[in-house]
């Protein structure tokens, strides 16, 4: 299962679908043919807030005679990723798999899309600067390989290739490093040193501002616990004189800079303000809308605010599902923190809810409901659920013993 990422998507629909997605069905389906079912809390409460997004929010839809089959075709994409705990509590090991479902995906992806990018930055170079700071395509920036599509003539990018999908990657990652940089699971393997310098290369190579600011931010937070002040403003230092040294070639700067163009937004920040504003108008006259939700489906929300998307999660949670909704997903994450008591993997899930929620999901146009937000959130609750049984069994033990 920790593969599913290190595949690029096939043509389906208008943003594809992943390689390992396909994989991961027929993973579950043999899973669930051949184990037994058991109940995992969190995991029920996530699918609930899952089925009244996807299905239930556009309910009055159906009634009015629009079709079900892609919003219920996203709902069962989800119950995949979601059904991802399940194998994962109920593994046989009784050692830290966070090497295996996380850390190593990551160092796969974060390589695997380096070569990419080379490759068509050496083949296919950028014509303009212009085109480095806000084309998207292979050789211009760092696009993770699970944001890439297979095409006829080569890779292409469909959908969701934003390099907020692999910040997400590169936070709990550095989630993680942090937490176990005095512990053995740092001191066990060398290469664990690399991980914070390799997720924070990989945030600045995708160009992408919120993921930037983001990982820097996450990196300050986690490290200022874990390194001395001058340890920490040492890193800060180098990072910042690496990243200018290499601004002509990848120019984060001044596409930070560019943000603010004669005193105003930039294109691509004025349409995503302007975004924001429509759907917030046309949600809030409507007691229906901000109750129930003006509904996840692409065809009402272009009905309603002119665009198939809201580039916000929060934003669009709450415009889509309302007031329900959006209490269904507070009311999750209240149970994550609650349950960061009992185990360290939900620790590091509230902690990675929380960084994802500052800029990310709020106002850098990145989604819970991505492949890896939920590949991250599945496997951590299977990897809490799988602590618990093995607690249980050696209180069990004990008792036996005394």
């Amino acid at each position: 299962m920790n593969f599913i990422l290190i595949f690029p998507k096939i043509p389906f629909g208008d943003a594809g679908i992943l390689i390992g997605e396909i994989l991961l069905t027929c993973i579950i389906i043999k899973f669930f043919l051949t184990r037994k079912f058991i109940h995992l809390p969190l995991v029920s409460l996530l699918v609930i807030f899952g089925f009244y997004y996807f299905l239930g929010s556009n309910v009055y839809k159906y009634l009015m005679g629009e079709s079900i089959t892609y919003d219920f075709l996203y709902f069962l994409r989800f119950l995949m990723f979601a059904a991802l705990a399940y194998p994962v509590s109920m593994s046989r090991s009784d050692t830290n798999n966070l090497k295996k479902y996380i850390i190593f995906p990551f160092v796969a992806v974060a390589l695997l899309s380096f070569i990419i990018f080379i490759y068509y930055f050496i083949t296919n170079p950028p014509t303009s600067f212009g085109e480095i700071l806000w084309g998207y395509r292979p050789g211009i920036r760092l696009i993770p390989i699970f944001g890439l599509t297979l095409d006829p003539s080569g890779l292409i990018v469909t959908g969701g290739g934003s390099g907020n999908l692999l910040a997400s990657l590169c936070i709990i990652v550095i989630i993680i490093d942090s937490h176990n940089s005095n512990n053995s699971f740092a001191k066990k393997s060398k290469f664990i040193q690399l991980l914070t310098p390799l997720s924070v290369a990989c945030a600045i190579a995708t160009l992408s501002r919120s993921a930037v600011l983001t990982i820097f931010f996450v990196l300050f937070i986690e490290k200022l616990r874990t390194r001395s002040a001058r340890v920490l403003f040492f890193y800060a230092f180098v990072l910042l004189i690496f990243t200018y040294s290499i601004d002509e070639y990848f120019p984060i700067f001044d596409r930070l800079i560019n943000t603010f163009e004669n005193d105003e937004l930039d294109p691509s920040s004025l349409a995503r303000i302007e975004n924001y504003n429509n759907s917030f108008n046309a949600f809030i006259n409507n007691i229906w809308f901000v109750l129930f939700g003006i509904g996840s489906n692409a065809n009402s929300l272009y009905l309603n605010i002119g665009a198939p998307l809201i580039e916000s999660f929060y934003l669009g949670l709450f415009v889509s599902t309302g007031v329900v909704g959006t209490a269904m997903f507070f009311i999750f994450a209240i149970n994550i923190y609650l349950s960061s008591k009992e185990s360290t993997y939900m620790l590091f899930l509230f902690k990675y809810l929380i960084y994802e929620s500052i800029i990310l999901w709020s106002i850098g146009g990145g989604d819970f409901w991505g492949p890896i937000n939920l590949y991250i959130t599945s496997i951590l609750l299977g990897m809490h659920y799988h602590f618990l049984k093995l607690t249980h069994l050696q209180s069990q033990c004990g008792k036996v013993n005394s």
